[in-house]
């Protein structure tokens, strides 16, 4: 049972009077009676009380004391409000909401707390701690995966403040993912915060879940073997992690392998936005963007408006039915051809298709975009408006 707390605004007290067995008004609105006492609750079907109208029992017994109608005007349904039972608070005033917030009782923490969504959290490396509740910053989690378990239910955003992190995180739900929950950087007077992670062949973080968003980090590790971001089905689930949004990053590489590798037939992510550099493997299946293999391919990607830098494989993956738009592909030394720069079609098997590659810019071409060059592309892809250093090239590259 709900138990409302009404603002007194607008509403007619009513004369002090001895309680009898009629019921007392104490509050009125044009809507109807809104708070009332006397010895006996008013009958079902009575009429006159507002939704919500609060009724306080003064019989003088042990027992209930507290009423709520939850019936309407015209018929009023009276039940009891029972010991220890959750209750929601209705905040209606600025003045009410300015005294809850100074006390802490913000509108995230009270949504978490009656179930109400969606929910909110708070990570800072530098002044949180782990027992705390996380639900404000004064509360902060100091640990990203802290932060994260806090998510037992679809649709949460985590604020991840402080100056740096070294840890190696896992979306939660083995087995039953937590989908659609969003991990955003927060600056404060220094840079986005930097997540380094726990060990040289740990993730960074590796997401089970679909519709995940990872915003405005800057990853970095030396050497690591493993990709930052791992974007893997969780063994025993029931889907593939879809959807998933990474935008607004800096991946610095400083001889680490893998930024964001797929892995089981990754479908419809949004790769946008970010900074890609330093990422020197020459081994198969890697690159800054990659898959484990070249036979699960990545369906309805959009890789857009990113910018590659001095990497050895920029995109390497089997891209089917993708855009790969807007994008910068440079090398430190201008023109310089590249290992696989550029490869829709998975490591020069010429698999995948369908894909529209255009408005891109290669600065390690003069004038032919092709394998000479180390851009590979597929069946049926089309490539068009793409930029060369000395002029522009719609042609497709040959897939071997």
């Amino acid at each position: 049972m709900a138990l409302h707390g009404f603002e007194h605004q607008n509403m007619v007290p009513d004369g002090a009077a001895p309680d009898t067995g009629a019921v007392k008004t104490i509050f009125t609105t044009e809507d109807g009676i809104t708070e009332c006492r006397g010895i006996t609750v008013p009958t079902d079907t009575a009429t006159g009380y507002a939704p919500g109208c609060i009724f306080v029992h003064v019989d003088g017994t042990s027992g209930t004391s507290r009423y709520v109608n939850e019936g309407t005007k015209a018929s009023c349904d009276f039940n009891a409000v029972t010991t220890g039972e959750n209750l929601a608070v209705t905040v209606t005033s600025p003045q009410i909401t300015s005294v809850l917030n100074t006390a802490g009782f913000t509108q995230d923490a009270m949504n978490s707390a009656n179930g109400n969504g969606p929910r909110h959290y708070y990570v800072d490396s530098d002044n949180g701690l782990d027992t705390y509740d996380g639900l404000t910053w004064d509360t902060a989690k100091k640990t990203i995966q802290a932060g994260v378990n806090l998510c037992t239910e679809d649709n949460c955003t985590v604020y991840v403040g402080g100056s740096s992190y070294s840890e190696a995180v896992t979306t939660p739900g083995a087995g039953d993912p937590i989908n659609r929950c969003k991990l955003i950087a927060v600056s404060g007077s220094r840079q986005f915060p930097l997540w380094q992670s726990g060990a040289t062949g740990s993730s960074h973080l590796t997401i089970i879940g679909a519709d995940w968003e990872v915003w405005g980090f800057r990853f970095h590790s030396s050497a690591n073997t493993a990709p930052y971001i791992a974007l893997a089905k969780d063994v025993g689930a029931t889907e593939y992690v879809d959807g998933i949004v990474i935008a607004n990053n800096w991946f610095s590489g400083a001889t680490a392998k893998m930024a964001i590798q797929a892995s089981g037939g990754v479908t419809a992510c949004q790769i946008r936005n970010n900074r890609f550099n330093g990422f020197t493997t020459t081994a198969t299946y890697e690159g800054a963007v990659c898959g484990t293999d070249y036979v699960q391919a990545a369906v309805f990607w959009e890789i857009t408006d990113n910018f590659f830098a001095n990497n050895t494989k920029s995109l390497n993956l089997m891209l089917n039915c993708s855009d790969v738009k807007r994008n910068s592909f440079t090398t430190a030394t201008g023109e310089e051809a590249a290992t696989l720069v550029l490869n829709t079609g998975g490591e020069y098997d010429g698999g995948g298709g369908g894909n529209v590659v255009s408005d891109n810019y290669f600065s390690d071409v003069a004038a032919d975009i092709d394998n000479t060059a180390g851009y590979y592309g597929s069946a049926n892809d089309v490539w068009a408006h793409n930029h060369c250093t000395d002029a522009e090239d719609s042609g497709v590259p040959a897939a071997t």
